[in-house]
């Protein structure tokens, strides 16, 4: 078979829905056969402890010292509420909680975007980039954000959703970014960047971006109310103690980046090689996201391998979503393709982590 001839065969075998669900369905076989046969890592146990505690009755912020923001804590206790109703392993109950949770942001992106290359690839990225930091709030971070980032895009270029839609996913995305608040500037770039592109600024009323804002303030609220102790002592102990005993110098920090930051540039050269006929509004929001979880990570100053994860997960996706955007369209050059291809390999190998 010529190489004409085999283009569009490759491109067909992504069309075909069993195709894409036989490998969707593999992926997650092989992550849960791993991650139900591995402990959790030390972040994620002291969440699960310490939401086991405040079902006990004890204090976050008394009877704890926790130097983060409360949500992820709130977040993680129906995790331990559910092992006991159940007599279930907690650390299993929070296995399925989080593959489901990648199920359902799956299902986002195959509504937003509707391609079986790109909906492939995000499954590849979403169950294997986080490693062995799986579980971690990074993780949560990226399935709570990604599929606002794709409404935006798809509204962006014209889309129409319902009103409760689009709500929810405000919502969701909003305690996100709330998990970590530095994350804000994710959102912010996405949005600096469909301004750029489309030049309408009456995207930005859009009621998932009003609900995320209600949410936001709604939460600023309710920690000032429940647990005004993080605001009295424990943003000032993070602040002078634990960032500056913890954390890393600016040398390591700007190690930690390097392959995140050639990512980037990389996943800049793909957008350009998009056909003009092509949409590239995707591939754009996914790259202003990954600059603003880049941003987060240097804001935060520790140097933390897995705080890297958001800004490396939407990187990924930058690149997984510009090749299928070059790989989807009927014109275009077959080594262009071929470019495409090769470089989104480089980056989802610089950006692996071991299991």
């Amino acid at each position: 078979m010529t190489a004409i001839a085999l283009e569009p065969a490759i491109a067909g075998l992504w069309q075909r829905r069993w195709a894409a669900l036989l490998l969707i369905m593999v992926l997650f076989a092989v992550q849960m056969a791993v991650r139900f046969n591995s402990a959790l890592n030390h972040d994620t146990a002291w969440y699960l402890y310490v939401a086991q505690g405040l079902l006990d009755g004890k204090e976050l912020y008394k009877d704890f010292v926790e130097v983060n923001p409360p949500l992820a804590v709130w977040l993680t206790v129906p995790v331990p509420l559910i092992a006991r109703l159940t007599g279930l392993d907690p650390v299993n109950v929070f296995y399925t909680i989080v593959f489901l949770l990648t199920a359902l942001t799956l299902l986002a992106v195959r509504r937003y975007a509707g391609q079986g290359l790109l909906l492939v690839l995000a499954t590849a990225i979403l169950l294997f980039a986080p490693g062995g930091n799986f579980g971690q709030r990074e993780q949560l971070i990226v399935l709570f954000f990604l599929p606002w980032l794709m409404l935006r895009a798809a509204r962006a270029d014209g889309g129409k959703f319902g009103y409760l839609e689009a709500i929810a996913v405000g919502i969701i995305a909003a305690a996100g970014i709330c998990i970590k608040p530095h994350s804000v500037l994710a959102p912010i770039c996405v949005e600096i960047a469909l301004l750029l592109r489309h030049r309408r600024w009456r995207l930005l009323l859009a009621p998932e971006n009003i609900a995320a804002t209600v949410f936001a303030a709604g939460y600023l609220a309710t920690v000032v109310a429940v647990a005004p102790d993080y605001f009295s002592a424990m943003l000032e102990l993070g602040i002078k103690a634990y960032v500056p005993f913890y954390g890393g110098d600016a040398n390591r920090v700007i190690a930690g980046s390097l392959a995140a930051s050639a990512s980037l540039v990389i996943a800049a050269a793909m957008i350009g090689l998009i056909n003009a006929g092509v949409q590239r509004t995707l591939p754009t929001a996914m790259f202003a996201a990954a600059a603003g979880f880049l941003a987060s990570y240097f804001a935060q100053a520790k140097g933390y391998s897995y705080q890297l994860l958001t800004a490396q997960a939407f990187v990924c996706l930058t690149a997984a979503s510009a090749f299928a955007a070059i790989a989807a369209a009927r014109s275009g050059p077959l080594p262009a393709k071929l470019l495409a291809a090769l470089l989104t390999g480089i980056v989802l190998t610089l950006n692996y982590r071991p299991q």
